[in-house]
């Protein structure tokens, strides 16, 4: 069962590496529209050129005969070395259709993810970094195409920043609300580094295909901009590696190391990739056996098992070696 269970992760994990996993930016907005008296919220400059802060959002909804819902998400983030630490977790105890909060690492190349429980491990070459903390109901989005109003400076989250105040009218242009009964915010920007150090965002409105009153309320913070923060793996948990008895095709791309799988891309079609194994494993004393289905090959050691599978996507072949005790 564990060994079928290996093979479909195999697959699916083929799949994601033929579909790419960088999630898509979301659309910039034309600069230049704000004013000394109000500000486009798309104008805010985003986290990306900081050398470090942390973050929280909580983000709060009723769904009318229902009971409240939240779920919070914290980020630590420093640039140099690259790294970045997310917490989530929601007020019933589950989170992204789970139980337990969900926790990630990434530093560098090694990621570390833990749901609830056991810790896992993962090596990667891609450069993209944990995906940002952030959903469609986050103040970026829901305020991007909006405008507030200039209150006055003031000291927020011990930097000194401005205050704008977004109407119902305003807010009532995101996209992602119909059917608007209330609607309000208010952000504050750094005046030094023009990121959004607080926002905070009222919706009620009529679910039309429910014919239910849904409240949402989002509150974001960031502090410690550019301060001293350090990120350290999980205490006692190891990073991955690739098997030392595994060789790896030279070039490999969008390589991968997680759960006793390696998965990466290459160039090379993939009857050479096959043909690659079958001649390096015995090299490594692997011993062949029967394989399970064309485009696998199969091999054991010293009560360890070796899934190698290949398939052609596009004009590159995806590889995904899965590893298991007997």
């Amino acid at each position: 069962m564990r060994k079928t269970l290996l093979v479909l992760l195999a697959l699916a994990l083929l799949a994601t590496l033929a579909a790419g996993c960088k999630p898509k930016a979301a659309p910039a907005p034309e600069a230049g529209q704000s004013s000394a008296d109000e500000m486009l919220y798309g104008d805010i400059r985003d986290l990306e050129g900081l050398k470090s802060y942390r973050s929280k959002s909580v983000t709060s909804w009723t769904e009318e005969g229902s009971d409240p819902q939240s779920v919070t998400m914290e980020v630590a983030y420093t640039a140099e070395p690259a790294a970045q630490h997310l917490i989530m977790s929601s007020t019933s105890g589950d989170t992204l259709g789970g139980s337990g909060d969900l926790e990630m690492v990434r530093i560098g190349q090694d990621s570390y993810a833990r749901y609830g429980g056991e810790w896992i491990t993962m090596q990667t070459t891609d450069d993209q970094m944990l995906p940002e903390a952030t959903t469609a109901y986050q103040p970026e989005n829901l305020l991007r195409s909006s405008k507030g109003k200039y209150t006055g400076t003031e000291t927020m989250n011990g930097v000194r920043a401005k205050h704008y105040v977004f109407d119902k009218d305003e807010l009532s242009r995101s996209p992602l609300f119909v059917n608007v009964i209330e609607a309000s915010g208010e952000v504050w920007v750094s005046a030094e580094h023009n990121v959004a150090v607080r926002s905070i965002v009222h919706f009620k409105g009529k679910d039309a295909a429910k014919d239910k009153v849904v409240t949402l309320d989002v509150e974001t913070n960031l502090t410690d901009i550019n301060g001293d923060i350090v990120i350290a793996p999980p205490e006692g948990v190891e990073k991955a590696e690739t098997p030392s008895d595994i060789p790896v095709i030279s070039g490999a791309t969008e390589l991968v190391v997680m759960m006793g799988m390696t998965s990466y891309k290459t160039a090379q079609p993939a009857e050479a990739v096959l043909k690659f194994y079958s001649e390096e494993m015995p090299k490594n004393g692997w011993k062949a056996e029967q394989a399970a289905a064309a485009g696998f090959l199969t091999f054991s050691k010293e009560g360890r098992t070796a899934q190698i599978i290949a398939q052609t996507q596009g004009d590159q072949t995806g590889v995904v070696i899965v590893i298991e005790k007997k």
